[in-house]
């Protein structure tokens, strides 16, 4: 469970695949099964938990079916109040890591910046790898994170793209310009997959193919 204090209010955020309940000694039938709970600062958080989906379900089965149908339209319109308001919180990178399936896709933001300015570190995902705006600018489709020319407007968030891929030789690490490299890692990048030979502890403004003390193309046995 995910803690975040903000402005005159707490807010509780279950993690993937969580949900939260009171800790209340009472039938399952009136328990609150949700993702997202907003608290004044004074109300107790001890008050809530978090629970498994396993437990959801007997919570769901108990409530019955028309309790579960309403459960989830409340966690749908709670979870886009979220997406919308998730870039106003003063989030380090690793908080937002934790929350990364609150943030609009990149579809999303097309949609809502369309003709707007785009704000420095606002984050959103492509692919399931959270993002964050270098530098202000209106966002484009044929423009997408990721791809080449882009390294200037978008940057991985840190350890987003290694939750997703094994860094093997098999399954490398998407690059992009930025990114922290790690030593004995496989990355790729235009299509052409690298072994780091020497880690970063800083990320580079630069692609991976002018990287040669840190990375060596990966030929074919």
């Amino acid at each position: 469970m995910n803690i975040f204090t903000t402005g005159n209010e707490r807010q509780l955020t279950a993690d993937y695949g969580m949900y939260l309940t009171l800790t209340a000694d009472v039938e399952l039938k009136q328990l609150p099964l949700v993702k997202i709970v907003h608290l004044d600062l004074t109300d107790n958080t001890g008050e809530w938990k978090e629970i498994s989906d396993e437990e959801a379900q007997k919570i769901r089965a108990a409530k019955g079916h028309t309790a579960a149908a309403i459960d989830m339209t409340r966690y749908n319109q709670q979870m886009k109040l979220a997406t919308m308001a998730v870039n106003t919180m003063s989030l380090t990178d690793e908080q937002a890591l934790e929350v990364k399936e609150l943030f609009p896709t990149f579809d999303e933001v097309l949609e809502k910046y369309e003709g707007k300015d785009l704000p420095q570190d606002f984050k959103f995902t492509e692919g399931g790898v959270l993002y964050k705006v270098l530098q202000t600018h209106k966002p484009q489709g044929i423009y997408r994170p990721g791809e080449e020319g882009t390294q200037s407007l978008y940057a991985v968030v840190s350890a987003s793209a290694t939750e997703q891929h094994a860094g093997t030789k098999e399954d490398p690490i998407p690059y992009v310009q930025n990114m922290i490299l790690e030593q004995g890692k496989y990355y790729e990048q235009y299509g052409v997959v690298y072994e780091c030979i020497q880690g970063t502890n800083t990320g580079f403004n630069f692609d991976l193919k002018d990287m040669a003390a840190q990375v060596t193309p990966v030929t074919e046995d």
